[in-house]
């Protein structure tokens, strides 16, 4: 069962030690991480402790219940608001509202009723993280599918298999745009662990990598390697080699801090145009 984290606030600490004494939390799924007497120190509790729910009361000194609610709702929105009040005043209600305020309880408030309260707030709460964990999910999905369709285009130009023209254009329907007027193509070679998982793994590795130094794309090849294709424009032509040098020895020290295992790399010949690199490529298996 998912546990989530709760910020009592109230300048009357009887009355919070009442509410932690006579709610059953632990059996209806939260947990109270700490208590504050005002909304000042509240704010920092947020800062250091971010709770799920934050239960405050609106009559405190420094800063009131509503301040704290209106901070909560501009920075911290996906906090969830309880308050309780005194005051049976439609101003305060509709401040409640306005900051999308969870319940707004009036005083005295019995155990049944906050129990009834959590029972249905954590209702929600579920809701939503399944929600966001199914999103998640979906999202990884997707990113996996439009790598695998990249990797897949990308390997086909490096093949040498279709005109080079109809796969930089494939390339550019999956946000990948061919454009250098400077070629290398390469090859990756894991000298561990031969699996999918550490395939994927190692392709993101070097797909940041290559990303911080501007210089190309990369893609997950057969046999579990890794295919490089560095490229330069016109404003880069100058030091290509030195910084495609850098670029593998960096790929090669990450992956072997990482993962405690080695990898070889071979390249091919530079190229000055596209119909080239498959040539660059075949010299890199050679």
């Amino acid at each position: 069962m998912d546990t989530y984290t709760v910020l009592l606030v109230d300048d009357e600490e009887e009355v919070i030690q009442v509410i932690m004494r006579k709610i059953n939390w632990e059996g209806l799924g939260f947990s109270v991480i700490g208590y504050a007497n005002n909304g000042v120190k509240a704010l920092e509790m947020v800062e250091e402790f971010q709770p799920d729910v934050v239960m405050t009361d609106i009559n405190m000194p420094y800063m009131d219940g509503m301040e704290l609610s209106r901070f909560l709702y501009e920075s911290r929105p996906e906090v969830k608001i309880v308050v309780f009040s005194g005051f049976d005043e439609f101003e305060y209600a509709k401040k409640a509202i306005c900051y999308r305020v969870e319940e707004y309880l009036l005083k005295p408030v019995t155990s049944a009723e906050l129990s009834e309260i959590l029972v249905r707030l954590k209702s929600v709460m579920d809701a939503e993280r399944a929600k966001k964990d199914k999103n998640a999910r979906l999202s990884r999905a997707v990113n996996k599918n439009r790598i695998y369709m990249q990797s897949r285009e990308l390997c086909r130009l490096l093949e040498g298999g279709p005109p080079v023209e109809e796969c930089v254009k494939e390339l550019a329907e999956h946000g990948i745009f061919i454009d250098g007027k400077q070629f290398l193509a390469g090859i990756l070679l894991f000298q561990g662990e031969q699996s999918s998982l550490f395939h994927f793994i190692l392709y993101n590795m070097v797909h940041e990598i290559m990303q911080k130094h501007g210089l190309g794309f990369v893609c997950m090849g057969d046999e579990y390697r890794i295919f490089l294709l560095f490229a330069a424009d016109h404003g880069r032509r100058c030091g290509f080699k030195e910084k495609v040098q850098q670029c593998l020895a960096e790929i090669q020290e990450v992956i072997l801090t990482n993962t405690q295992s080695g990898t070889s790399i071979a390249v091919g010949k530079f190229a000055v145009a596209r119909d080239e690199i498959s040539a660059s490529f075949q010299a890199a298996k050679e």
